[in-house]
């Protein structure tokens, strides 16, 4: 999770709100430039984990396995994964050179992984993300501010129902007070 706090945030209330949320997890406090790149990660990365575990197991069973366990296999291996990034401190990078030996099948994966293109497809598809949930954004302040400039609109012309109306009684009341 990434919070951004606004401008009528009162000190101390971010840091309030980030430990709220880091007793179920990860919080960062960002700047609301960044979320738009957060829901491209963060937000829909939970598919592309999905989507990495189906064609995982997916490759599993063409070679053989059973369905069950080539996807609990799959997901256990980015949660293995996914557990030594965190705990390590370690770089992804590191980590990844760290398991392929020379000449090995790691490596051997590795290199039909970068030919079709692996790691900028995925960077493709964080960045895909991140400018549709912008424009969305972006789409959303614009009907928030047509909302908004309706209801001043709508406000105005009552406004000037009621002045109308009061300039009425004020005719009537002229009109029956002279002498005709």
């Amino acid at each position: 999770t990434v919070i951004a706090p606004g401008k009528f945030v009162r000190n101390g209330d971010a840091s309030l709100v980030q430990k709220l949320f880091q007793t179920v997890g990860l919080c960062y406090v960002g700047t609301e430039d960044q979320l738009d790149a957060v829901t491209g990660l963060s937000g829909s990365g939970p598919a592309y984990a999905f989507a990495t575990i189906e064609s995982l197991a997916d490759g599993g069973v063409k070679m053989g396995l059973p369905r069950d366990m080539a996807t609990k296999l799959a997901a256990q291996t980015l949660f293995g994964a996914a557990k030594m990034v965190l705990e390590s401190g370690k770089h992804p990078g590191q980590l990844k050179d760290e398991v392929c030996s020379p000449g090995g099948t790691t490596i051997t994966a590795m290199h039909e992984l970068e030919r079709g293109g692996f790691r900028g497809t995925i960077m493709d598809a964080v960045e895909a993300s991140a400018l549709k949930a912008k424009e969305m954004g972006e789409l959303e302040v614009q009907k928030q501010e047509e909302r908004t400039q309706e209801m001043e609109n709508e406000q105005a012309n009552e406004e000037q129902k009621s002045e109308e109306m009061k300039m009425e009684k004020v005719e009537k009341k002229v009109k029956m007070s002279s002498p005709q």
